[in-house]
């Protein structure tokens, strides 16, 4: 798949759960804020959420099934 394609297909894709991804969006990005005060402590544990959310997001969207 080329650049502009997939771009394309994840536009398209994004644009019916446009609401609910801002809003994931926006509280991770809150959270990780209120974990950068104390100096910087928090994100050990905010980052590797924050990469769990995505890919639960990109399976609920896609609708990828697990290999098992």
């Amino acid at each position: 798949m080329g650049i502009w394609e997939a771009l394309e297909t994840s536009r398209k894709a994004i644009s019916k759960h446009w609401f609910k991804i801002f809003f994931i969006y926006f509280l991770l990005g809150l959270l990780m804020l209120a974990a950068m005060l104390p100096a910087f402590i928090g994100l050990i544990w905010v980052i590797p959420l924050s990469s769990v959310i995505q890919g639960v997001m990109y399976k609920y969207i896609f609708g990828v099934e697990s290999i098992e």
